[in-house]
């Protein structure tokens, strides 16, 4: 069994990486792109710990090269299998892999002191929760148009994520303008002292594998 790890360009190569089996990382490749995989006795679990190694081997992948991360854990079942794949979808990746050049994910949480949380009431039918949800919603999508204008300057393209309180924003932007995308959000955040934002990254593009529509 082929443990997928990545797509990347296909002259890209591989550095000398360890996966979760144990085993040496290896490239497969065809004429437009190459999978990054590990040949492995069995298929990884679920867990957190897993999943979170299986996504530092992911940055240590993004340092050498653009790279499309492939959802944990995905499998093949040989090596020929992920050369049709390859053979299937190469042009593809190859385009979108030109489009992610030089770029990087940026995640920012906002929300703000205050915000409306709905609670059950002791209300029977429930309207006053009802109501709270609904003001709560619409809260969190005006937070969500304003966070994606403040973004947009320094961002290729943005995407909303879920999230349990306030709006969470995968902000797609070049490496060398991520302090800037920074204190563009410091400086929001700053003019109302409600605000709470925070960003974690540069990771690598794992909310922007796909093309956007339109």
């Amino acid at each position: 069994m082929m443990l997928l790890y990545a797509v990347i360009p296909a002259q890209a190569g591989t550095p000398r990486l360890v996966g979760l089996s144990g085993n040496e990382l290896e490239t497969v490749s065809s004429a437009d792109a190459a999978m990054v995989v590990e040949e492995c006795d069995r298929q990884p679990d679920t867990s957190k710990a897993e999943a979170m190694q299986f996504a530092r081997i992911l940055e240590e992948l993004a340092g050498w090269t653009t790279l499309l991360p492939v959802r944990f854990p995905s499998a093949a079942d040989s090596r020929s299998e992920v050369r049709a794949e390859l053979d299937r979808r190469g042009h593809e990746w190859q385009r979108r892999l030109d489009q992610l050049e030089g770029v990087v994910e940026l995640v920012v949480r906002a929300s703000w002191s205050g915000h409306p949380a709905p609670t059950r009431g002791d209300l029977p039918s429930g309207g006053r929760y009802l109501r709270e949800r609904a003001a709560a919603l619409h809260a969190d999508e005006a937070l969500a148009i304003e966070l994606e204008e403040v973004a947009a300057p320094w961002c290729r393209e943005t995407q909303r994520l879920s999230a349990r309180r306030g709006v969470r924003l995968a902000c797609l932007a070049r490496r060398d303008v991520t302090s800037k995308l920074r204190a563009a959000l410091d400086t929001w955040q700053g003019q109302a002292t409600c605000r709470e934002v925070l960003v974690s990254g540069p990771w690598p593009p794992f909310s922007f594998v796909s093309e956007p529509d339109g």
